[in-house]
């Protein structure tokens, strides 16, 4: 399912309004994956608020006003003891985003064996299972509202507003959990919906100061990740005891890649927000913190897929910060090569990704 929520960035505290809100319209996500130009789908009426009460006022999914404010929203960051640093720039995130005072660091764990044989998880991916479990468990525990974040999280002005109002809306009578960011197979339609919908989202913040995100349903879909993510309150005993459930017997595979099984698995109905929201440091791509993942430093194959990953974001700069991280990934063929059939399907794919191309 793709579906639109408009937002309006600096929304003040308040509350929300009868009616402020169009409710989805049902749409299979694998057609709009293919169908990306259908607007008549995926948008309906945009509502603002007035003396006169709701009025309507354009085509877009629908628009939260100055009234709407968070709730008692917590929000949990995941970091390490031994990172201070990255603590200290999670944390000037969340003030410099207006987080401050509705954000709670979680101590991650170190790291520990896990109870399965043979189970292909490092002592570092089942502390941050762990550390996950720990950050939902408080989560509930604070008034059932989820928000989590890692501390190699990069932060945007949009998923403050997004995190703060997603749950006066009705995205989570649709879905169990929300990322603000994952890595998705490079399939060529996710790829150009993800370059339209974040076209679309800063055309429409720099005309109108509204932002619009879209929420690509990814429950069937291969992705990973787990940065960012929010979880609908009536999911999170749910999600608790599954995961405890899983701890008792391993964990059996790393938090991100359990996540995806158990959406598969239909226990869950899983969604990423498009554009991003988030991002990750690119910095920190090759330095992770869970151990046994050195390999990851300097392989231009997981970098690639962290560039992938921070081109969607609302916020990325291409041509500063992201140029000399893309400057490292090996580029064979800059010009026509000889090599007619790569050159025609990187025409192809140049294509596939251009205004030019039309769903059919």
């Amino acid at each position: 399912m793709f579906c639109k929520v408009a937002l309006l960035p600096g929304a003040g505290l308040g509350s929300i309004g009868p009616g402020a809100l169009v409710p989805f319209c049902p749409w299979d996500a694998e057609q709009l994956a293919c169908h990306p130009d259908r607007k008549d789908i995926v948008r309906c009426r945009l509502y603002r608020s007035g003396a006169a009460g709701m009025r309507s006022n354009g085509s877009m999914r629908y628009w939260m006003g100055r009234d709407i404010h968070g709730g008692h929203m917590q929000g949990f960051y995941i970091n390490l003891d031994s990172q201070p640093e990255r603590r200290a720039r999670i944390e000037q995130q969340i003030f410099t985003h207006g987080l401050a005072g509705r954000m709670t660091r979680v101590a991650a764990m170190e790291g520990g064996a896990s109870r399965a044989d043979r189970a292909k998880v490092t002592p570092g991916e089942v502390g941050c299972f762990h550390s996950h479990l720990a950050a939902l468990k408080l989560a509930r525990a604070a008034d059932g509202q989820a928000m989590i974040i890692e501390d190699d999280a990069m932060l945007s002005a949009a998923y403050t507003t997004f995190a703060l109002h997603s749950f006066t809306t009705k995205i989570f009578d649709t879905f169990d959990i929300v990322f603000t960011d994952v890595i998705l197979q490079p399939e060529l339609a996710v790829l150009h919906y993800l370059k339209r919908a974040l076209e679309d989202a800063l055309s429409l913040r720099e005309r109108n100061n509204v932002f619009m995100p879209r929420v690509l349903d990814i429950s069937r879909r291969t992705f990973s990740a787990a940065a960012s993510y929010l979880v609908a309150p009536r999911a999170l005993d749910k999600l608790i005891r599954i995961l405890e459930e899983e701890c008792a017997v391993g964990p059996r595979m790393p938090f991100d890649l359990f996540l995806r099984a158990a959406a598969k698995q239909g226990l869950f109905r899983v969604a990423c927000v498009a554009p991003f929201l988030t991002s990750v440091y690119l910095e920190d791509v090759g330095a992770t913190t869970i151990e046994n993942r050195e390999r990851h430093a300097g392989n231009p194959t997981v970098l690639a897929a962290a560039l992938l990953r921070y081109a969607f974001f609302i916020d990325s700069d291409i041509d500063g910060y992201a140029r000399p991280f893309l400057d490292r990934i090996p580029w064979p063929h800059p010009t026509p090569c000889g090599d007619t059939r790569f050159d025609m399907v990187m025409k192809l794919i140049a294509f596939m990704l251009s205004d030019k191309y039309a769903s059919f």
